[in-house]
């Protein structure tokens, strides 16, 4: 618990050592959720530190597991990660495999906080593969989501920013900044509802909120 805390809050060199030790003692006593849970936490947090190759051969490692004890909703975290990993790494062919088994694993689960989420990776996977007809269509739908609760998912500012970045590359330059706009507000109030400003500066620090900020404020994008 406290490495999600730590993690939820952007402060993740502290949520890896926590979440490493954690792992680790699970393993010792046996316990395999615990262990599978760890391995996903550990690799998710590998993709915000941009540790992108350690992060998919934690996530497989995770997903072998998740599935071999049926753990359903750990496997689509964890093909999340793997899928976020590739894209990242340019493993484009992966990237897009992954993530569509995620789609499909999250909407059959119907896992609400996690279908959004996944079809986000979808889109930026496609996005990766210069397939941005393709990525507008399931962004929209995840956007969608979003708009209709944002409490339903992690960090609701990505799911505009990827958005921001799939119609910027279809040349709808209008509707790229409106995305931008939303990502830069929805972050904006996630930063205010923090405890404190400790909370504040490490959730800043996370890699989309720099890219956010960045596009918002020097229109700097990444480049795909």
């Amino acid at each position: 618990d406290g490495g999600i805390a730590l993690l939820m809050v952007g402060r993740l060199d502290e949520a890896r050592k926590v979440m490493e030790d954690v792992s680790l003692e699970f393993e010792l006593l046996g316990y395999g959720r615990g262990t599978t849970v760890s391995l996903t936490n550990l690799s998710a947090i590998d993709v915000l530190l941009g540790a992108f190759a350690q992060a998919k051969t934690t996530g497989i490692e995770a997903l072998a597991s998740a599935r071999s004890m049926g753990l359903r909703f750990e496997e689509v975290l964890a093909l999340q990660n793997i899928s976020a990993a590739c894209t990242r790494l340019g493993e484009t062919e992966e990237a897009l495999r992954y993530s569509a088994e995620c789609v499909t694993l999250a909407r059959a689960l119907e896992l609400a906080s996690e279908i959004a989420p996944s079809l986000e990776s979808a889109a930026l996977a496609l996005l990766s593969a210069k397939r941005y007809a393709e990525a507008r269509i399931v962004i929209d739908e995840c956007v969608g989501i979003v708009r209709r609760d944002q409490t339903a998912v992690r960090d609701p500012s990505t799911g505009f920013w990827a958005a921001a970045q799939i119609y910027r590359k279809l040349r709808n330059h209008r509707q790229a900044r409106a995305f931008l706009s939303e990502a830069a507000d929805t972050l904006r109030k996630q930063l205010a509802d923090m405890p404190d400003d400790e909370c504040r500066d490490a959730y800043r620090r996370m890699p989309f909120s720099l890219e956010i900020e960045a596009a918002a404020e020097r229109d700097q994008w990444p480049t795909w």
